[in-house]
């Protein structure tokens, strides 16, 4: 840590990148009696669509390297990530020193009526805004008479686009950053002034993507309070997500691969199921895979050679 400075939280701009890293700052003043402050690290090429990355040739790591930069100049002590937006394949100089336990990892429908789950009642041609490859072929495969309109940006951005457009019907987030800005997600809540109704996607139905809803914590594996934010580390979530990762670096996968995870545990055991979904076909490939959790290695390569059959 810098003798002149407070020991610094690197961050985005967003509203949510905000409140998640006020999350561990309030957690390392808890834990260990350390203070801290944040800084606004500027990310680049976030704004672009997933085609205008692809072809820049930007698909993985788009919201992490500015950060990941910060801490190789020293700018910033520790970033703070939303896991799923960390490429598989590990940093060895800036590793992840600790992720917090998921509390949420599903995903929200949310909609200007009323729905249920039997999302094959939706009338032909109902129109769910998301840009996401999982969501969006997730979702075509539960209700393939839906159509999809792009939607990005962070999640205020989104929400007030679906409140003040007739575009969409529906769109798609995750539970975490909804109930991360505090929104009641048991009832309808206003945007701009008009209702909107959440629905919160059962996992076993609607696969997460790996990762969805963990906060990630990244150092320099040389910063003198590496080993003292480890003890912040959720064991089991890290060995699941360790899983999941591992399975994402196996295939390959980039922030264009559709796949989804939905997992349970029981006696330090895990009951994984994967769907990986492929360009042009509607149902995806699916395997599952059982075992301990601390194997997590045998485990990825498991799943993976069942999905490559």
């Amino acid at each position: 840590m810098r003798k002149d400075t407070l020991f610094s939280l690197g961050t985005r701009s967003s509203s949510l990148s905000l409140a998640q890293t006020q999350i561990i700052q309030k957690k390392l003043k808890q834990k260990f009696s350390l203070s801290s402050n944040l800084v606004v690290i500027k990310t680049k090429n976030e704004d672009l669509s997933l085609s205008q990355r692809k072809k820049a040739g930007l698909d993985k790591g788009i919201f992490t390297q500015d950060l990941e930069r910060a801490l190789l100049n020293k700018e910033v002590d520790l970033a703070v990530h939303c896991l799923k937006d960390m490429p598989a394949m590990k940093n060895p100089n800036l590793p992840i020193v600790a992720v917090l336990p998921d509390e949420w990892r599903a995903d929200v429908f949310l909609s200007k009526e009323a729905c249920s789950l039997d999302f094959k009642n939706l009338p032909q041609g109902f129109i769910i805004g998301t840009e996401s490859p999982r969501r969006l072929a997730q979702f075509t495969f539960l209700a393939p008479q839906c159509q999809f309109l792009p939607l990005r940006g962070n999640v205020d951005t989104r929400l007030k686009k679906f409140a003040l457009s007739n575009e969409y019907d529906a769109i798609l987030l995750a539970e975490a950053g909804l109930r991360r800005l505090s929104y009641d997600l048991e009832f309808p809540f206003k945007i701009e002034g008009k209702k909107i109704y959440p629905l919160i996607l059962p996992e076993e139905i609607f696969y997460p993507a790996g990762g969805q809803g963990v906060l990630a914590l990244q150092m320099h594996k040389k910063h003198s309070l590496f080993s003292q934010v480890a003890l912040l580390n959720h064991q089991e979530t890290d060995l699941r997500i360790s899983l999941e990762r591992e399975i994402l670096r196996l295939l390959g996968a980039t922030c264009q691969t559709a796949i989804g995870f939905y997992s349970q545990f029981s006696d330090e055991k895990i009951d994984l199921q994967v769907r990986l979904f492929q360009e042009g076909k509607l149902a995806p490939l699916e395997a599952r895979v059982k075992g301990k959790l601390k194997h997590f290695s045998l485990l990825a390569q498991e799943i993976v050679g069942n999905l490559q059959q």
